[in-house]
């Protein structure tokens, strides 16, 4: 899967649907993008809308047209018409057969020459026949460097949507947000299939499920972090992954000093609500240590939950109840921890090799459960051999 295939999962492809369906409803969608968006946003939207509108998307660059009026850089530069008929381009493009039917993808708006897109966008619904179907389509790539209002916005609103209450859809323009867009789920996905597509081969799959979680849990919403994660090829390096997220930060832009927002791409709101700051803020989201154990902590503790539970079942009949009595009430699999077999047994009734095995288990349970990252090399030492 290229980079492209991150608007194929659930998430980000239903935002694709959206906009898809919002273009053919309205006539002009607005997209508003924060920096550094994920690559094939253009093409996952032509292979969605081509199976509408039976036509390809065609690709519009704001700034290649120079000082020409928009309808005519799209008369001129898209329909190859050599001379317009007159100065009404809008007319002449609703006339062409070339023109009515397809969809046009705007992109490489600046301060300039969006205000001069905007009001053509603008005259051209007004000059829509009520409900006409007869028409071109147009998605509107957004990003900060128009300078739109609406990023601002966006950011005082904490890039919900709803509360932007001045990008409220109107008569056939209608906007869509790249905010609250990936499901929870969607990371672990994408990184499962990018590891296959870099062609990582973990050799068990304990490295896959770790590698796979802590990367699905510091990218957050990020695809770029979980490719430059994934590029690294080392589980160990995963585990701390500082130097590489300081790189990506450099490869970014994003400067000491630079601002965390949601239209620099550093401040992002999941699906279900929930913020997160780009991990290469480090402290700023909090700790790079505390994403790494999140990761950590989902799929260990099931793994050494497991184990002890089969070690408390081996050594029950081996404790009498008298030494046991105190410690534990009840259903005492559940109960007795690797440390009650260790204090009760010992070193001498376990053998050297048990008896450190179950201590290397205890004090590795005991760092996950209290938020402490651990090492891949430990993890692997640790709990191979565990089958």
């Amino acid at each position: 899967m290229a980079r492209t295939g991150w608007w194929t999962i659930p998430g980000p492809s239903g935002f694709v649907s959206e906009v898809v369906q919002t273009t053919i409803e309205k006539t002009v969608c607005l997209l508003y993008l924060p920096e550094h968006i994920p690559e094939g946003l253009a093409e996952a939207v032509d292979s969605q809308l081509a199976n509408r509108l039976d036509a390809s998307t065609v690709l519009v660059d704001a700034n290649g047209s120079g000082n020409m009026d928009p309808g005519e850089a799209l008369l001129r530069l898209k329909l190859g018409v050599a001379t317009p008929e007159s100065t009404d381009y809008i007319g002449e493009l609703l006339r062409s057969k070339a023109f009515v039917g397809r969809a046009y993808w705007l992109e490489g708006l600046d301060e300039h020459s969006w205000p001069h897109w905007r009001s053509f966008l603008d005259e051209y619904v007004r000059r829509l026949p009520h409900a006409s179907m007869d028409c071109g389509y147009f998605i509107v790539a957004l990003t900060p460097a128009s300078l739109d209002p609406g990023f601002a916005a966006l950011d005082a609103a904490n890039g919900d949507p709803h509360a932007a209450t001045h990008l409220v859809d109107i008569a056939r323009i209608g906007t869509h947000i790249y905010s609250r867009v990936v499901l929870p789920e969607d990371m672990l996905f994408y990184a499962s299939q990018r590891l296959v597509d870099i062609g990582w081969t973990p050799r068990t799959h304990l490295e896959r499920s770790i590698v796979v979680a802590i990367v699905a849990a510091v990218a957050g919403c990020d695809p770029l972090t979980c490719d430059a994660m994934l590029a690294t090829g080392s589980a160990n390096v995963v585990c701390a992954p500082t130097e590489t997220l300081r790189s990506l930060r450099i490869s970014l832009g994003w400067d000491q000093g630079a601002e965390i927002s949601w239209a620099s791409g550093s401040r992002t709101w999941r699906s279900d609500g929930r913020q997160l700051i780009h991990a290469a803020f480090g402290d700023a989201r909090g700790s790079v240590d505390e994403l790494v154990w999140r990761g950590q902590v989902a799929v260990l503790m099931p793994l050494l939950e497991v184990s002890r539970r089969q070690y408390a079942e081996k050594y029950m009949s081996q404790m009498s109840p008298e030494e046991v009595a105190g410690r534990h009430n009840g259903d005492l699999t559940a109960a007795i921890e690797f440390g009650d077999i260790i204090d009760i047994l010992g070193r001498r009734r376990l053998g050297d090799a048990e008896y450190r095995h179950l201590w290397d288990l205890r004090r590795l349970r005991n760092d996950v459960a209290h938020a402490r990252p651990v090492s891949f090399q430990r993890i692997e030492e640790c709990l191979e051999a565990e089958g």
